[in-house]
């Protein structure tokens, strides 16, 4: 029989290395979807945690100024429907008192939680209308 120079037809299909490579690439691709995912669904629930403590603060504030007036306690705290502890104090500012008024600074914590404020916000009130007396600060 005589030698030819043609080498036999290579078989169709993927090398171990081939499926290999395919492999790594899938797995790389599925670990960032995952990782993404985790990240989205911690980000999503503490902007639901954040929303809650705005609609909790809204209450609290359309509370304090249902009474005809606005009266923000200067030093107080009280809880909100049993799931937020709210603080609030002054803060120096020196433009406020040139308009007779009181910048007070209103903090909302998770009940039960040890970490720093879940809502911090800061409102204008007249020196004046201030509360003299501490609020029980429950809201429904």
């Amino acid at each position: 029989m005589l030698f030819s120079n043609h080498s036999r037809p290579r078989p169709r299909g993927a090398t171990l290395i081939e499926v290999l490579a395919g492999l790594v690439v899938l797995g790389t691709v599925l670990s960032a979807v995952v990782i993404a995912r985790g990240r989205f669904v911690r980000q999503w629930a503490v902007a639901e945690q954040r929303l809650d403590a705005v609609r909790a603060a809204d209450g609290l504030i359309e509370n304090w100024s249902s009474g005809g007036g606005w009266a923000v306690p200067m030093r107080g705290e009280g809880l909100i429907e049993e799931r937020y502890l709210w603080r609030t104090m002054p803060v120096g500012d020196e433009n406020a008192r040139k308009l007779n008024a009181v910048v007070v600074r209103l903090e909302l914590y998770r009940r039960g939680v040890g970490a720093g404020p879940v809502l911090a916000m800061e409102l204008l009130s007249n020196a004046n209308a201030q509360a003299t007396t501490r609020p029980a600060g429950r809201v429904k």
